[in-house]
């Protein structure tokens, strides 16, 4: 499964976060750094199953790293 997203400007990446109920315990799944990168392929998910994404962008400034607000959540149903 792949997820895009358009990129925030001057930021220095962003992290993934997965759940796999609506109550969303979301857990980080990957930090991106490759500020020009806005996309993540998600591997290994299982057949009929719901999952529930959402994204948000960072900027290191400073010694410090500041975070931007989590996007919408979106929810991907797996087929087979």
């Amino acid at each position: 499964m792949e997820l895009n997203w358009q990129t925030v400007y001057k930021s220095s990446g962003y992290e993934v976060y997965r759940a796999t109920n609506e109550s969303g315990n979301f857990t980080k799944i990957a930090t991106l750094t490759d500020n020009g990168k806005s996309c993540y392929k998600d591997k290994n998910l299982k057949n009929r199953k719901k999952y529930y994404y959402k994204v948000r962008a960072f900027k290191e400034l400073n010694g410090q790293v500041c975070f931007g607000d989590f996007s919408d959540v979106l929810t991907i149903c797996t087929e087979k």
